[in-house]
């Protein structure tokens, strides 16, 4: 509560809860409901498990008016992914709950390449779920899928996606859901989606992430090697204007860009990518190795993709 309270002299205005998964954390109400008083904007991003009536009526109450479900998949899909039989029926279920009841539902699906040529029918299943939005991430080559070649997208895969997105954005008007391609989707190219285009990496700029423990890190996507404070110990402010601070997303030129981005004219623009996708797959800030620009310049993506991200 004592957080919360920080966040208005900072301007804070909105917070989403994640996790892991958030309704496991029996205070998430009671926090919102703390953020709904300062009139801060809230969101929640659930595997969609716990939903039930109950839930739903705090959600209604503290204020949480917005949720994004995961759906990786259709259902075989969907629970190899998740290592739980049965998880895809439970998190339909709880999606559909939601948009019955008013809460403004989005669904984001982390693409792989188990997931990629199903696209089109998850696109159907997202709008029988009443979502005003979809949201695609590629996936990021961290934890257990770090150790699932399986499942990673190869340059090809990820031209396909860039292909699937410029298509339906094209082609559906302005019918639901909206299809928003989320981090690592970019950059700089003709498969942007020019309403939604990259601005660079908002982490440390714009917004942060507050662990568990209450330490900071500019993405809660970043490795804990990244953590910029412990709020158990400083204010937020601090923290937050410390000199220094957040150097990698604030100070950079285009020298500190990494192998895949130096010289490229739009580094500065760019800032390098998802901040996030490039320390997982690539060890290094500012070389985000997914970056449509690239690869549709490269003779040979595949070669390109592999041998520079190593």
């Amino acid at each position: 509560m004592a957080i919360c309270d920080q966040f208005p002299e900072l301007l804070v205005c909105e917070v989403i809860f994640t996790g892991g998964e958030p309704f496991l954390n029996s205070n998430w109400s009671a926090i919102a409901t703390r953020l709904r008083d300062l009139e801060i904007k809230t969101g929640i991003v659930t595997n969609g498990l716990f939903i039930t009536d109950d839930v739903i009526s705090h959600m209604r109450k503290s204020g949480l008016k917005s949720a994004g479900i995961s759906i990786d998949g259709l259902e075989e899909t969907h629970d190899r992914i998740r290592c739980r039989p049965g998880a895809f029926h439970h998190s339909i279920s709880g999606a559909r709950r939601l948009a019955e009841a008013g809460i403004q539902l989005t669904v984001i699906t982390s693409v792989t390449a188990l997931n990629l040529d199903q696209l089109d029918q998850i696109l159907e299943l997202v709008r029988s779920l009443g979502a005003w939005q979809w949201q695609l991430q590629p996936l990021f080559p961290t934890g257990r899928s770090n150790g699932s070649p399986e499942f990673r997208l190869s340059a090809q895969d990820y031209l396909q996606l860039g292909r699937f997105v410029r298509h339906q954005n094209s082609n559906g008007g302005t019918r639901l859901p909206r299809i928003v391609p989320a981090d690592s989707c970019g950059y700089f190219s003709e498969f942007d989606v020019q309403k939604y285009g990259w601005s660079g990496c908002s982490a440390g700029r714009s917004s942060l992430g507050i662990m568990s423990d209450g330490r900071v890190k500019g993405c809660l996507s970043w490795p804990d090697s990244t953590v910029e404070g412990d709020l158990r110990k400083d204010d937020l402010w601090t923290i937050w204007f410390r000199p220094s601070a957040f150097a990698h997303l604030r100070e950079f030129s285009d020298t500190d860009m990494g192998g895949l981005c130096h010289g490229c004219e739009r580094a500065l623009d760019c800032g390098g990518g998802c901040e996030a996708m490039s320390l997982a797959a690539t060890g290094t800030w500012h070389n985000d190795p997914y970056c449509f620009r690239r690869l549709l310049q490269a003779p040979n993506p595949e070669v390109e993709l592999f041998s520079l991200a190593q």
